[in-house]
């Protein structure tokens, strides 16, 4: 049962067994998970069944950035049914959005003495299991396929070079509208689960001795509040939410629920990218051979392939996670485009935003302010065009990639496409700006996102070893302006939030215990990447699903119990 909160009374409440703050995909995975074994469950999602139709929606998710310069927060985060994953929008099957998946290595569960703060209470093998119930969740295959696996079935190999020191990584693409099409729509209805739609919850209700909440306050744009009264209640509203909502919720709190250790909101993570430079092949069949490397199906499967760290050599170098994409340009001229940018430009977000709404086919709330920037930065907006141009060619399945119809100029270089591991650090943190309220009258998100030297350091380091392998096996040269003092202020995101509410045994070190469970708190869970403790190099969403799978099977057993 789909529910728009603006329609309820104000001062209503609704009761349920379970409470899920947030419908993305860790709400979502949870609510279908559970749904069916016998609680009531209710979902609640700040937006709409269709992704931030209004201004005034996705101005709740308005905030500032005091640290590294950073994507605008109202652009990093999503509201409506599905949450972020309606801005996932890799292109598939007819053109359909996709979004990149893979799980963590066992190295990244590790606690590596050479990366401060390292470690989770659970190791792979722990989350191997969940990792497969997941990818059937997100469709796509129960583990990832092994290059050599993926060159039987399409006959692109991975390059030759030294499996000890650079591994190939395989990414899976899986479809983006498991998250936010009709079929989750219907498929949540049917079971029975009461979804709230354009409700914000603007506090977590706690007894006085703080040590179980009673249930979540919600507030809606037109001015209703309502309460959601739940025997356990779970935050599932993203890396950057889940920590607000815990210091608003600070009545019988000083400092806010679960912040006993001013842990809140620190530890904040991404996986700082960086446009590194280019891979000039020594011959042009290097093309064919780093098809591999490309955007291509496999059997029924997309999958793309990046070049790895490979973990001998993690340890042996001390190198944190890290992968780098090569993307065939068509032209050397594209040279002079390559501009080591700390964050892409307004016309460039823009056209993202905007082709991203095509592809959903919804006109945008603010299609006029997004077109003012197209035309105030055109050579940005024709950049993304000319992009997402290009990848849909060579999605064409009469066209294998790694073939160039003869229309196209035939690609001459490799851009290096960094996405690698920070180290958590506590001085990196969400705080709230009691300076900015939103509508709600609530502070706004501040986000201090700061990387280290160490983390800089890394990332040169591992491009030079997987250079000098290029360069050992004949395929090229590596051309890369950087060196160990590259300013940090070049490395931009990659939309992941994680750590903020970190996962750890002691609840001096972390805000969650090994079962996602708020430290002191009896019934108060969260879910998402904010309780990851390190980020290794694979995107987020896959483990995301895990835990949510992982905390679904506890909570379950939970409510078989009546313990509450």
């Amino acid at each position: 049962m789909i529910i728009d909160a603006r329609s309820l009374p104000d001062n209503d409440q609704i009761e349920a067994d379970l409470c899920i703050v947030g419908a993305g995909p860790a709400g979502l995975t949870l609510a279908r998970t559970l749904a069916g074994h016998g609680p009531r469950i209710c979902v609640i999602e700040s937006g709409g069944l269709e992704p931030e139709q209004d201004s005034s929606v996705r101005d709740l998710s308005y905030g500032r950035n005091i640290g590294l310069d950073y994507f605008r927060l109202d652009d990093a985060r999503g509201r409506g049914l599905g949450g972020s994953g309606t801005r996932w929008n890799i292109p598939t099957d007819n053109g359909a959005a996709g979004v990149r998946l893979r799980p963590l290595e066992p190295i990244d569960f590790e606690a590596r003495d050479w990366l401060p703060n390292s470690g989770w209470p659970i190791d792979f093998a722990h989350l191997e299991p969940y990792y497969a119930r997941a990818a059937a969740l997100c469709n796509i295959e129960p583990s990832p396929p092994s290059p050599d696996e993926c060159a039987r079935r399409d006959g692109a190999w991975p390059l030759p070079l030294d499996r000890e020191t650079v591994q190939t990584a395989m990414f899976q693409i899986g479809p983006a509208g498991v998250w936010w099409g009709e079929d989750t729509i219907s498929a949540i209805s049917n079971a029975g689960v009461t979804v709230l739609v354009n409700g914000t919850v603007t506090r977590v209700e706690a007894r006085n001795d703080t040590q179980s909440v009673t249930g979540v306050r919600v507030g809606t744009l037109t001015g209703r509040t309502i309460s959601v009264a739940a025997k356990i209640v779970v935050l599932a509203c993203g890396g950057i939410d889940n920590a607000r909502l815990l210091l608003m919720s600070d009545e019988v709190a000083r400092g806010g629920l679960g912040n006993d250790h001013d842990l809140v909101g620190r530890y904040f993570m991404e996986h700082p990218h960086l446009l590194a430079g280019v891979l000039v092949p020594s011959h042009a069949d290097v093309f064919e051979k780093a098809a591999r490397y490309q955007l291509r199906k496999s059997g029924s499967t997309w999958v793309e392939g990046r070049l790895a760290i490979a973990e001998p050599t993690a340890r042996r170098e001390q190198l944190r996670g890290f992968v780098v994409a090569l993307h065939a340009l068509p032209r050397k001229g594209t040279l002079r485009s390559l501009e080591l940018q700390d964050t892409p430009t307004g016309g460039e977000i823009a056209a993202e935003l905007m082709l991203s709404a095509v592809k959903r086919r919804v006109w945008p709330y603010d299609a006029r302010s997004r077109l003012r920037e197209l035309a105030a930065d055109p050579a940005g907006a024709m950049r993304t065009l000319r992009h997402q141009v290009s990848r849909y060619r060579r999605l064409s399945e009469d066209q294998p990639r790694g073939q160039h119809a003869a229309t196209s100029a035939p690609p001459e270089v490799f851009a290096l496409n960094v996405m690698a591991e920070q180290e958590p650090h506590p001085d990196s943190r969400v705080l709230l700006d009691w300076r900015h309220r939103d509508a709600m009258g609530q502070p706004r998100a501040a986000l201090d996102w700061r990387v280290t030297e160490n983390d800089v350091r890394a990332i040169t380091r591992s491009l030079e070893l997987i250079g000098r392998q290029i360069e050992s096996a004949g395929l090229g040269r590596f051309h890369t302006p950087l060196h160990p003092t590259l300013p940090s202020d070049r490395l931009k995101g990659g939309y992941h939030h994680m750590g903020t509410t970190r996962m750890h045994t002691d609840r001096r070190m972390g805000v969650v215990d090994e079962d996602c469970k708020v430290h002191g708190i009896s019934n108060l869970y969260i879910a998402g990447s904010s309780v990851f403790p390190t980020g290794g190099y694979a995107n987020p969403t896959l483990t995301v699903v895990a835990l949510a799978v992982r905390l679904a099977d506890r909570l379950a057993r939970r409510l078989d119990e009546g313990a509450f």
